[in-house]
C-alpha cells in the first residue's frame, strides 16, 4: 500500500496576472505563472511493500539542488461559483556521499509534476475581501532516477516511477488592500487514505494585476 503524508509550507510572489473581467452574470477568468519557495516535511512512500522515507527539506536544502521549476494557476468564475487549474513542474538532483564499505555516493533526479482541478464556491463577500471552499483532485507524477556509486567505482543506476490522484479539499481568502494587490491564503487537506494516507498545505502569497480587474 503507497504511503504518502506530506506537509507543504509554500510562500509565493505572483509574477503576473492576466484578467477577463466582467459582470456577476459572466464568466471571468484569470491566469497566474508563479514562482514559490517551499519546505516540504513528513513521510513519503513509493513503492509497495516498503517503509515510508522520513523527509525533513528546507527551502535553502531544495534551492541548493534545483535544476527546473514552473508552476501555473488559473481560475474561472461565474458569480459566487468557480473552477480552478493549477499545474506545477519540479525537477531536483540531491546528492549525498555514503563513503561506506559497499557504497560511495548516490545521486538522485528526482522530477514530480502535478495536476490540479477543483470546484467551489464563494461564501463570503466583502469590498475588500473574500472566503471561497473549494473540492476536488491533484494528480500526481513522481520520476526517481537513482544513481549508486560503489567504492570499487561502478556506477549502478535504476529508475522508480509512481503516478496517483488525491482528492482534495480547501479554504481560500483574498484580501485586497489596494486595486491591483491582492494578498491570499489557502488552507487544504487531502489524502483521506483512499490514496496518500494524509496530505496537507498551507499557501499564501500576494499578486500584482497589470491591467484593470
Amino acid at each position: 500500500m503507497r504511503r504518502t503524508r506530506q506537509l507543504v509550507l509554500l510562500a509565493s510572489l505572483v509574477l503576473g496576472a492576466v484578467a477577463s473581467p466582467g459582470s456577476a452574470s459572466d464568466w471571468s477568468f484569470q491566469v497566474t505563472p508563479y514562482a514559490w519557495f517551499t519546505g516540504l516535511s513528513g513521510e513519503v512512500g513509493t513503492s509497495a511493500g516498503r517503509d515510508p522515507v522520513d523527509l525533513d527539506l528546507s527551502f535553502g536544502d531544495i534551492l541548493g539542488d534545483l535544476d527546473a521549476a514552473g508552476m501555473l494557476l488559473g481560475s474561472a468564475r461565474k458569480g459566487p461559483w468557480g473552477l480552478l487549474f493549477d499545474t506545477t513542474f519540479s525537477r531536483v538532483t540531491p546528492s549525498e556521499v555514503l563513503g561506506g564499505v559497499f557504497l560511495s555516493g548516490v545521486e538522485i533526479e528526482s522530477t514530480t509534476r502535478t495536476l490540479t482541478l477543483a470546484a467551489g464556491r464563494r461564501v463570503f463577500l466583502r469590498e475588500q475581501a473574500s472566503i471561497d471552499i473549494y473540492a476536488g483532485a491533484r494528480a500526481w507524477w513522481l520520476d526517481n532516477d537513482v544513481t549508486l556509486r560503489t567504492a570499487g567505482g561502478r556506477t549502478l543506476r535504476t529508475d522508480q516511477s509512481e503516478n496517483w490522484i488525491d482528492p482534495i479539499v480547501g479554504v481560500s481568502g483574498v484580501w485586497r488592500p489596494r486595486d491591483r494587490w491582492a494578498l491570499f491564503a489557502a488552507l487544504e487537506a487531502g489524502g483521506f487514505g483512499i490514496t496518500a494516507d494524509r496530505q496537507s498545505s498551507v499557501f499564501v502569497g500576494a499578486s500584482y494585476a497589470f491591467n484593470e480587474l
